[in-house]
């Protein structure tokens, strides 16, 4: 069940290489606005090419082009969590989180994404810069179905950092379970789990999804 409870929202928003070094030199195109970069992503995931073994590592490396994992990562965790890892809990932190993301979610994305549209509200009202981020209101629709979609970027190049879908807050909702995971068992325990599930995410066959995951998938597509 903690598999499938597991960032328990509705779908999640929304990449490290083979080590989060790689990653964190990856950069958007100059100048591009928070809705270039939503487009961006949302086009990329949605046509991605995904066989047998997977998504290949050009394709992984595209979608990070639109995702800050950083700061993402060490928003999951939170600040005073965050301070208490050294360097190198730090880089197996982010590459965990990263291949979790990876390859538990982007079939779900590009499923959703391939069979949706998205409709920005108009950015002088609904984009916001605020602690140095960009928030740009969405509306998702497959069919008659639409759910609100609210996308936070960093202001600098931006890039993806959290979404909330219909008010339910995917960073807020991890942070969560992430906190009480070292509250309960300590730093090197809660890296150990991480660890491992992005293992067992790794080597599930995404061609198998699993009831709740279609569940999840259906509340936005209502397709299948």
């Amino acid at each position: 069940m903690e598999r499938r409870q597991f960032f328990g929202v509705t779908f999640l928003a929304l990449t490290i290489l083979s080590c989060a070094d790689t990653l964190l030199s990856v950069q958007p195109a100059q100048g591009q606005t928070g809705k270039e970069t939503i487009d961006a992503l949302v086009k990329t995931l949605a046509g991605l090419q995904i066989n047998k073994s997977g998504i290949s590592s050009p394709q992984l490396a595209e979608v990070a082009k639109y995702i800050d994992y950083q700061t993402m990562a060490e928003q999951a965790l939170g600040n005073k969590e965050w301070q208490q890892l050294n360097t190198t809990q730090r880089k197996i932190y982010l590459q965990s989180f990263k291949s979790l993301v990876e390859h538990r979610y982007y079939k779900r994305w590009h499923k959703i994404f391939s069979k949706s549209k998205i409709a920005y509200e108009n950015e002088d009202k609904t984009a916001t810069r605020k602690d140095n981020e960009i928030m740009v209101k969405t509306a998702l629709s497959v069919d008659k179905d639409t759910k609100v979609v609210i996308w936070t970027l960093t202001a600098q190049q931006p890039k993806v950092i959290n979404l909330a879908v219909d008010d339910r807050d995917i960073l807020n909702k991890v942070q969560s379970r992430f906190q009480g995971k070292i509250a309960r068992a300590g730093v090197p325990a809660f890296l150990a789990w991480l660890q491992n599930k992005a293992k067992q995410s790794s080597d599930t066959d995404e061609d198998n999804l699993s009831a709740e995951d279609n569940r999840q998938i259906h509340q936005i597509s209502k397709s299948n």
